[in-house]
């Protein structure tokens, strides 16, 4: 009878049995008493829901969704928050050459910190300057709301996520977790991936700028998260940079970093053989420099590295053992990729000489000593007295 009304009509079924059996009350009244008359009208309800209910489940049967994303809509995530700097809680995981700067540019914005390093002395400036202690990375994570991570690797950066007394267990649904570290795009997606089953975001913004970049916050950072993570974090982020690209997602800011020392590592081998070349053929490598800042071989390596080699001053901005590190991340992703990149197999093979002479934590603008090396000419006399100790 009623197979073709519309849907919302049955939504009106049990209305329609209720108005009907209060008729039949006023009806039966004078000759079988109210009582039967409301056994008659709750009976007649009852009928017409079931009736309701049985139809309008023939019509739309339940289908049981077993897909992830059912799960997570049926197991909805917290919903997440916009931060202030009144409100929000931070924490940072690291704070070495780089990382003590930039957690001492979040306190002079005026943000609560609660820091962690391996090393204790290294906090003692940063708690001087306001910042809470951890004694662990999940001490950290359980007093904080963006968690920021900047250590020398990827096995320091998985031990202070998920090791003993990691991050990761602390970390609550909603919160997020900023690396500042280079890291291999590969890996980087992998531990992203670990968090998002725990509800938590992933941002990777790794950083170029060295120290001097880091203490004074004009660094530049590459990001790589969802649109709505690099919302959230951006107003954080603009206290300790000035150049702060939106890449695109999770994973595409390490991509850029590595672009980023694929060009620079180079560069620097550029510079070095240019001065080499200059010094070998008698001529001032101070004025051929000076001539080619100002053509298209202008650089800021040729500037600011440029002088360093010219001055064997060697006070690392950015340790060779790092840069190693670094270029070693985007050789291996090239040669997973089936890609060669001849440059940058070049500059490894300089810097895993410069590593090896012993020169591990002078700048990696040193490696023109392997370059002077390989063709057996002679230092420069001031090396010795310009390395620091």
């Amino acid at each position: 009878m009623f197979k073709s009304l519309p849907f919302w009509l049955y939504e009106a079924l049990p209305y329609f049995y209720v108005g009907v059996g209060s008729v039949v009350i006023y009806a039966l009244d004078a000759f079988i008493g109210k009582l039967s008359g409301v056994l008659l009208i709750s009976a007649g309800v009852v009928i017409g829901h079931v009736r309701f209910v049985y139809r309008r489940h023939r019509r739309r049967p339940v289908k049981r969704d077993l897909s992830w994303g059912a799960i997570q809509r049926e197991n909805p995530p917290p919903k997440k928050q916009h931060f202030t700097v009144n409100s929000v809680r931070l924490g940072f995981i690291g704070l070495g050459a780089m990382g003590q700067p930039m957690a001492l540019n979040l306190l002079r914005a005026g943000y609560a910190l609660t820091v962690y390093n391996r090393t204790a002395e290294r906090a003692l400036p940063v708690q001087a300057a306001g910042a809470d202690v951890a004694r662990t990375p999940a001490d950290v994570a359980a007093a904080s709301q963006i968690v920021f991570i900047n250590v020398a690797d990827e096995i320091a950066l998985s031990e202070v996520l998920f090791g003993a007394a990691g991050a990761l267990e602390k970390l609550a649904p909603g919160s997020i977790v900023v690396d500042l570290g280079t890291t291999s795009p590969t890996t980087t997606r992998c531990f992203a991936d670990r968090l998002a089953s725990s509800h938590v975001d992933w941002m990777d913004a790794p950083v170029s700028g060295g120290e001097v970049g880091a203490k004074a916050a004009t660094l530049s950072i590459m990001v790589g998260a969802s649109v709505d993570t690099y919302t959230r974090v951006q107003p954080v982020l603009q206290c300790m940079g000035q150049n702060i690209v939106h890449i695109g997602e999770v994973g595409a800011g390490q991509v850029t970093k590595a672009c980023n020392q694929i060009v620079v590592s180079a560069t620097l081998l550029g510079v070095a053989e240019a001065i080499v070349f200059a010094q070998q053929q008698g001529v001032d490598a101070s004025r051929v420099r000076t001539a080619l800042l100002g053509g298209f071989a202008y650089s800021r390596i040729l500037e600011v590295h440029g002088q360093r080699m010219l001055d064997e001053a060697f006070v690392p901005g950015f340790r060779s053992r790092l840069h190693l590190k670094d270029l070693n991340l985007v050789h291996g992703e090239a040669t997973a990729s089936g890609l060669d990149l001849p440059l940058t197999r070049q500059a490894l093979q300089v810097l895993d000489a410069l590593v090896a002479s012993g020169s591990a934590e002078l700048d990696s603008s040193a490696l023109i000593r392997v370059v002077r090396a390989a063709s057996q000419l002679p230092q420069n006399e001031n090396q010795q007295a310009n390395d620091p100790e």
